[in-house]
């Protein structure tokens, strides 16, 4: 199944994506306010990509089972 990478360059952590991610695969971290994503909650819904106003989300179809 496809489902995103997050390229961190690029991210900002404006929260967009997290507003829209319904099995909370994104979230920001309640100290450093960074973006903490979480591979085995995204359905590949491809709601954050649409979402992100910088384009840091993009479809992938190849996900390493070692990364976070």
């Amino acid at each position: 199944m496809n489902k995103i990478h997050v390229d961190f360059k690029k991210c900002v952590d404006c929260g967009a994506c997290t507003a829209v991610c319904n099995p909370k695969a994104l979230s920001l971290d309640p100290i450093s306010w960074a973006l903490i994503f979480d591979r085995q909650k995204c359905t590949g819904c491809k709601l954050c990509i649409k979402a992100c106003p910088l384009r840091a989300i993009k479809l992938s179809a190849k996900i390493s089972s070692a990364a976070t």
